[in-house]
């Protein structure tokens, strides 16, 4: 890991040249303000707020509105924050920050949610830099997780949760499909699991969570609608 400071004390286009690197990075802007761009998106950037970095993005910083501007850099190897391969359980912490993962960009302003609590962890992380590893490196360690966790429950289990659900929506889409235009059939949970290319207890689980019944259940239902349908019409 490495703790860089930036000072510009007379407005400059460029603050940060256009670069990329293998670790994640936090940019936190201390005083005055900047413009961060990372690959085809531009964040504003004013005092107290950051942004984390995936690892291997393109970007480079601007002046904001020709003020001035301090900001501090963390850069950390996603193998300092969580041993993955010793405890695969961990992955999903740290995969969306990866060069091979989905790329997730936090941008952390005033007004979002707890602000103070990410505002009070970042500044902490900083006030490290001076020290000499071996009277920090363990609370370094400790708040870099702290912070993480936080990230974890406030924005990313948020995203894991839509991509879950988009996954089950694409997964289920042909059963549903299948079970609206064959209704009146024999349908069995095998074929239907089958259908998906999942095992009958898998495709039950995914299904309830999806739909909140269970196939049986939700076929039922929609054998009893149809009906319904049919007698209102007749």
């Amino acid at each position: 890991y490495s703790f860089h400071t930036t000072v510009q004390s007379e407005a400059m286009e460029q603050l940060l040249y256009v670069h990329w690197h293998p670790e994640i990075e936090i940019i936190y802007v201390e005083s005055g303000a900047m413009e961060l761009h990372i690959e085809n998106n531009s964040y504003p950037l004013r005092q107290g707020e950051f942004v984390i970095i995936p690892a291997a993005r393109i970007h480079y910083g601007k002046s904001l509105g020709g003020s001035a501007c301090t900001f501090r850099a963390f850069l950390f190897s996603p193998n300092y924050l969580l041993d993955v391969q010793s405890f695969p359980y961990l992955k999903k912490y740290i995969s969306p920050f990866l060069s091979s993962g989905k790329g997730t960009i936090v941008h952390i302003r005033r007004g979002c949610e707890d602000y103070f609590g990410f505002e009070g962890l970042v500044t902490e992380l900083f006030s490290l830099e001076t020290l000499s590893p071996e009277s920090c490196e363990l609370k370094l360690h400790g708040v870099l997780l702290l912070l993480w966790q936080k990230l974890y429950n406030t924005f990313l289990i948020k995203e894991e949760e839509a991509y879950d659900k988009k996954a089950l929506k694409s997964q289920l889409s042909g059963a549903l499909d299948y079970i609206h235009s064959h209704y009146e059939e024999a349908l069995t949970l095998e074929f239907l699991a089958g259908f998906c290319n999942v095992s009958r207890e898998h495709f039950c689980r995914s299904f309830k969570s999806y739909t909140g019944l269970s196939p049986i259940k939700y076929i039922n239902r929609y054998r009893i609608m149809q009906s319904c349908l049919l007698l209102k019409d007749s």
